[in-house]
């Protein structure tokens, strides 16, 4: 009697590696928003709270990304969110308008304008409603407030215009699989990871302090990819950016694959002094009984004396998140640089009275965890 098997994949596309230490255009304003204002005043959104900030000097931009816990805050991807905007005396038509860089390719699309309001003149202070779309990358992004008269183009956000103001902000578009630091003032401080190497991950000059605070590498590429021992131990070698603080370093595992990290898989902890560039080495033991498969490691630097946990808010410093393979040979689990994410995976499997089909949404992983031994049942 024949067998048949059958495996049906999903095409193929290129996984984008981060990209760091890039800059937002930045708009520009000819006249004085504060004699006529026509300014932002404060702005709230989640744990952004920046208040009474007045008019800004020409050119009427400012950057508020990296100056503390008030200009950042953490969304969900296909939430709905209140931003309130407070806003100057204004004796005319004044336009507000919001985007989020939902891509992340720190350019502000014309899609990515979530919010417009036109409000009259003399008017305290307007909500309006930012929705995060579902398929919105996580990670850290840029977020821009844009007030001007009625005069210019609110639809532009790098334009060339009149009288108003614009101010800019930090998203963390966190899914929560795993959770995301929240750095209150980033990298700015040369308090990042600059190099992280670990059996074959390689990853040098990753850092900037002008970067995101955390990079997503599990599925970009055989650099960020490597498998190890239950049991075995392993040299982990961080290289730090010029830290401005002493720094302390983390290296989670996520051993039971559920996509959180709990502090019984904090595996290896550093620290180096402030003061330069640094280089630090820890040893990772896997345990022994660590279930295989495919899972998440974490390299965190904070500054000494924080907390040590996985997630939370920070003062600076950096993540990063990779994948290891777990096995034990029995048997060998196959190594995939972009597991799932690039669209090639087994989507179905029929093999005689066998009918297996994969959920909606394609694996990520090139396998899941499984227990550590796994039982094998033989027919004899």
């Amino acid at each position: 009697m024949k067998t048949s098997l059958r495996l049906l994949f999903l095409g193929c596309s290129l996984y984008a590696i981060p990209v760091q230490a890039q800059t937002y255009c930045q708009p520009t304003y000819s006249g004085v928003g504060g004699g006529s204002g026509t300014y932002i005043d404060g702005f709230v959104l989640g744990g952004i709270n920046n208040l009474g900030t007045g008019p800004t000097a020409l050119p009427g931009y400012a950057d508020y990304t990296n100056t503390g816990l008030n200009s950042i805050a953490t969304v969900v991807p296909g939430s709905t969110n209140s931003a309130t905007i407070f806003l100057g005396p204004a004796s005319q038509l004044t336009q507000y308008a919001i985007w989020v860089d939902l891509d992340r390719d720190h350019v502000y699309g014309p899609t990515e304008q979530l919010a417009y309001q036109l409000v009259e003149n003399d008017t305290a202070s307007v909500t309006l409603s930012i929705t995060i779309p579902a398929d919105a990358q996580r990670g850290y992004t840029g977020m821009r407030v844009l007030c001007t008269s009625i005069a210019d183009d609110a639809d532009d956000p790098c334009g060339a215009m009149v009288i108003g103001e614009t101010e800019d902000y930090t998203l963390v578009i966190d899914d929560g699989a795993p959770c995301i630091p929240v750095y209150s003032f980033g990298t700015v401080g040369g308090d990042y990871i600059d190099g992280f190497q670990f059996n074959t991950i390689n990853n040098i000059g990753s850092g900037s302090p002008n970067g995101p605070a955390y990079s997503d590498y599990r599925h970009s590429g055989p650099s960020f990819i490597t498998s190890v021992a239950p049991g075995g131990t392993y040299t982990a070698t961080i290289t730090s950016g010029g830290s401005f603080f002493d720094d302390h370093y983390m290296i989670w595992v996520d051993l039971d694959g559920d996509l959180s990290f709990e502090p019984d898989e904090l595996l290896g902890q550093g620290f180096v002094n402030g003061g330069g560039v640094q280089t630090t080495t820890i040893d990772v033991t896997i345990p022994a009984n660590a279930p295989t498969g495919y899972t998440s490691l974490r390299v965190m630097c904070t500054t000494l004396g924080e907390p040590t946990e996985a997630c939370g808010t920070f003062i600076a410093g950096e993540t990063e998140d990779y994948t290891i393979v777990i096995d034990d040979g029995s048997p060998c689990i196959p190594v995939f640089a972009y597991q799932g994410s690039d669209g090639d995976y087994v989507s179905a499997v029929q093999l005689a009275d066998l009918n297996w089909t994969v959920a909606t949404t394609p694996p990520l992983w090139g396998m899941p965890m499984r227990p550590h031994p796994v039982p094998i049942c033989r027919r004899t």
